[in-house]
């Protein structure tokens, strides 16, 4: 009988022993379950806190414990002391997952804070079906605030003719400060002689130099109205303010107004001064093919060259190249000219990669020799550009349509072969410059 009993306890103990591994196993079970379920439907902020640059961006990142099996927008909520609009934008108000996306960003842009205790705070909304919300379900954008900057104006002239870009450096202490966004506020000072409104405008309206992610100084364009004697000087100076002070360059710019340019002021016999920019077309077939290339340039000009234009009467002129014995003889023909468009172009002679600008007068020539080559010939259409320099004394002829078959072989072919070279192969870095006297 003892034995029985003592069965029967050892029996129980071990049912309730086996009773209470069963249900741990079950509890356990239930747990892994739950916590698989969480793992694997769960989001979070890959970080708690994400720094946003004075004037740049930066991309707030959701992330999911494993790649989405569908499309999935996750909404959040905005807060913090910044003020969308005034010191950052978003691109979107939603992370957007398609299938198979593990990671989704949100891109924020500093609109230039100049305050120390501006953040963003990025909160994620709980209603996202089927998952759970991770560890980090709210993130801090601290945004650096915008350093006080000085500006110079990068010229103290400028002429306008049709439209005129006016740039300003902007430094922070020694260093330049490129590539960022600013709105650097400047007005129209009284010793102007021209009227805002009546003699010119600013593009865009606001008296503001931009300065952009894409630009390297603070811009702003002047559009010319109305030409009127004695009221044709524009001084632009910085405005007050308490975040740009006046560098240690120009504090003010001069810009004369002097209109479009037009077809009579051409009229008369030019002497040639020679090719201009021999060393700037060097300086670019090395870039693009190899210095060599550019061993023979088309500046043969004698001092007894000349061109003369005369008025057709019908704003068209008529220019004579039978004068002209040197290397310009391969490609000018006597021709008609009319004037196409004037507007501000890069001057690629003067910084391959980085360009001031100027404004030049596009002219339809009838007649050139596209080959540039006095034993080849391709005798057609073509457009010039020309400036006039030097209160009118000073004739700059700009050939950049033409295909050269007696020097840069090399260049022209990497030229044309490059997709960014557009139309116009020769334009960029080979436009051939020719000054002439009157």
């Amino acid at each position: 009988m003892k034995n029985i009993y003592s069965h029967i306890r050892k029996s129980a103990a071990a049912l309730a022993h086996y009773m209470l591994f069963f249900t741990a196993c079950m509890v356990a079970a239930c747990s892994n379950e739950e916590m698989a379920t969480v793992a694997d439907n769960s989001l979070s902020f890959t970080r708690p806190a994400f720094i946003l640059p004075a004037g740049g961006t930066v991309d707030v990142t959701l992330e999911l414990n494993h790649p989405a099996t569908r499309s999935l927008a996750v909404p959040f909520t905005v807060g913090g002391t910044a003020v969308e609009g005034e010191d950052f934008e978003m691109d979107a108000t939603q992370f957007q997952f398609n299938a198979g996306d593990k990671t989704a960003s949100v891109q924020l842009t500093s609109l230039g804070s100049f305050n120390n205790d501006r953040q963003v705070e990025l909160l994620l909304n709980d209603n996202v079906e089927g998952y759970e919300l991770g560890f980090i379900r709210k993130t801090v954008v601290p945004i650096q605030a915008q350093p006080v900057l000085a500006g110079s104006f990068n010229k103290a002239q400028y002429e306008l003719k049709t439209e005129v870009e006016v740039a300003l450096t902007l430094k922070s202490g020694s260093k330049s400060v490129t590539y960022a966004n600013y709105e650097v506020p400047f007005e129209v000072a009284p010793t102007s002689t021209a009227v805002l409104g009546t003699h010119f405008e600013i593009v865009g309206g606001k008296q503001v130099l931009t300065m952009t992610k894409n630009t390297s100084s603070a811009l702003a364009t002047i559009r010319f109205l109305k030409k009127e004697e004695g009221k044709d000087q524009i001084v632009l100076r910085l405005a007050d303010s308490p975040y740009f002070i006046q560098g240690s360059g120009n504090t003010t710019t001069t810009i004369t107004i002097s209109g479009p340019t037009r077809a009579a002021e051409l009229v008369g016999t030019w002497t040639c001064q020679g090719l201009t920019n021999a060393q700037a077309i060097k300086e670019a077939a090395q870039l693009v093919s190899r210095l060599s290339d550019a061993d023979v340039l088309p500046d043969n000009c004698p001092a007894t060259d000349k061109i003369t234009f005369t008025d057709n009467g019908d704003g068209t002129l008529s220019l004579d190249a039978s004068a002209l014995t040197g290397d310009l003889a391969k490609y000018l023909r006597n021709a008609t000219y009319s004037i196409a468009e004037e507007k501000e172009e890069e001057l690629w002679e003067t910084n391959y990669n980085l360009p001031e600008k100027g404004s030049v007068v596009t002219m339809n020539a009838s007649l050139v020799n596209y080959f540039f080559s006095a034993t080849e010939i391709s005798e057609r259409s073509a457009q010039v550009g020309f400036r006039l320099l030097d209160k009118g004394k000073t004739l700059e002829m700009r050939i950049y349509q033409y295909q050269p078959k007696d020097f840069l072989p090399l260049s022209y072919q990497a030229k044309a072969a490059d997709t960014y070279s557009g139309r116009d192969v020769m334009k960029r870095g080979f436009t051939l410059i020719y000054q002439f006297k009157k």
